[in-house]
């Protein structure tokens, strides 16, 4: 604990206990009179009285939206149009070697299309595909075994060790100079591994952030999930960007200087968002630049139910906590060692996963409590309510569109933008809040559920994918 944080946790613990003594001893004297009255009572007014508590949270909560979405927008929409400037003009003059690795545990469904979409990517280089089965009991290794043959990948059989141990696996194996992950359910584009490697073509890149999409929209859980990947996934990594501190470079797509990553000590197994802890670890290093390539496109497939929802999350969220509480001292507490990864990129990211939650509910909660009252016959001020409402609405509409229009999708989807606010995004700020606790105050380990597959398949129409029953070939 700093000096700072020292300080203000004993200023609140004399106030609160000088709070106790001068409310019980008010009636034997004046001193404690006057002091509760001029300290406490207006505290204890402002908690008592719950409308203007909410109004004072909710202005609280725009003040957060505003200043966050004011200092994000502007940061992506500058990466958005340097970005396609820049890219308008990227060449590829060295075809460096590279190696796709593909980590996979009981992915019969999908891992056939995940290998042929690989291999038949566009690469005038080296290419090797590598597909590590961590011990599937399923037929993975059976179907790896097909293109095996085909002379199309290789295949590397262990021992289940969770999804870091068998990456670290194929990097031994690896014989590219750029490293790409690709998750065993996944879907690239075939023009993927060229749009990351025009990146790699200044030497002081040393990862690149591929653009994931949700490749499995056919019901409202998917379709959300879509919309948030473009809205709150998206947005944020192109302003960090332009604030040199991309704090993920994505497990469906990402490429990796293969000795940048040995040299900050490959994939470690201590948290459950491996791609998140890597990328910390190559940023702490402040050796190389990680871009952001909006065209390196893949395709993953999302939970279609919010049980499935639930259990992804709750490891994302939750294996997020863990890494920034391994890496306290470059994500929270440090403002000038790490550069603006403790400047800019950490606090965001913590501040996103924590005090945004709380204050996103309080606020739903009191505009629920305002609708009861409206049917109840309540006495309550209405233009607040709607004001209140339909600020949120078209805030995050007008987000939407922008972020639309960034990524190149069409404007349909900004149609879920009520949907995503209530009830799909405090769906996450109740499994934000429960992971915090969980991996904080009860200190319990996070679980890797394995969510179920249906397969993906590629629309040629839409350049997308779609749901099928079964993945196989």
């Amino acid at each position: 604990m700093g000096k700072v944080s020292k300080i203000f946790w004993i200023i609140l613990a004399c106030y609160i206990i000088l709070g106790i003594i001068t409310f019980f001893t008010q009636p034997y004297s004046e001193f404690s009179q006057k002091t509760y009255a001029f300290l406490y009572a207006p505290v204890v007014n402002f908690f008592t009285d719950w409308q203007l508590f909410y109004q004072v949270l909710f202005i609280i909560g725009i003040v957060f939206v505003i200043v966050s979405d004011g200092l994000i927008i502007p940061l992506a929409l500058w990466h958005y149009f340097k970005s396609k400037k820049l890219e308008s003009k990227e060449k590829i003059k060295f075809w460096l070697p590279i190696t796709i690795l593909i980590p996979a545990y009981n992915e019969e469904v999908n891992l056939a299309r995940t290998i042929e979409t690989c291999y038949k990517a566009r690469y005038q280089g080296d290419k090797e595909i590598i597909v590590i089965n961590d011990g599937s009991t399923d037929k993975t290794a059976e179907i790896a075994e097909k293109y095996v043959e085909k002379g199309w990948c290789e295949l590397i059989n262990r021992i289940n060790g969770g999804k870091t141990a068998a990456i670290n696996t194929g990097l031994i194996s690896a014989r590219g100079e750029i490293i790409v992950v690709i998750d065993g359910d996944g879907i690239i584009k075939e023009d993927a591994l060229e749009e990351l490697v025009k990146k790699f073509q200044r030497p002081e890149v040393g990862a690149v952030a591929g653009n994931i999409k949700v490749g499995n929209r056919y019901n409202i859980v998917t379709k959300i999930q879509h919309l948030e990947y473009i809205r709150d996934i998206n947005i944020p990594r192109r302003a960090f960007r332009m604030m040199n501190s991309v704090m993920i470079v994505p497990g469906p797509l990402g490429g990796f200087r293969r000795d940048l990553l040995y040299s900050v000590g490959r994939y470690d197994k201590d948290t459950k968002t491996e791609d998140f802890d890597v990328t910390v670890k190559i940023l702490k290093s402040r050796h190389h630049v990680i871009e952001v390539s909006q065209t390196a496109i893949a395709y993953t497939e999302s939970p279609t139910t919010w049980s499935g929802l639930w259990k992804q999350r709750m490891r994302w969220y939750g294996g997020m906590f863990e890494t920034l509480r391994k890496h306290k001292d470059a994500t929270t507490f440090s403002f000038a060692k790490y550069g603006n990864l403790g400047r800019f990129g950490g606090w965001y990211t913590f501040v996103s996963l924590t005090i945004i939650p709380v204050l996103e509910l309080f606020i739903f909660a009191g505009l629920v409590g305002w609708i009861v009252m409206l049917i109840m016959g309540l006495p309550l001020s209405l233009p607040l309510l709607l004001i209140s409402f339909f600020s949120f609405i078209a805030i995050e509409f007008v987000l939407t569109i922008i972020a639309l229009l960034m990524d190149g999708e069409s404007l349909w989807y900004a149609a879920w933008a009520p949907a995503f606010i209530f009830p799909y995004r405090q769906f996450l700020n109740v499994i934000k809040i429960i992971a915090f606790f969980k991996v904080h105050v009860f200190k319990k380990p996070i679980k890797w559920v394995k969510v179920e597959r249906k397969g993906l398949k590629l629309d040629e129409n839409a350049g997308v994918s779609a749901h099928e029953e079964s993945g196989r070939s």
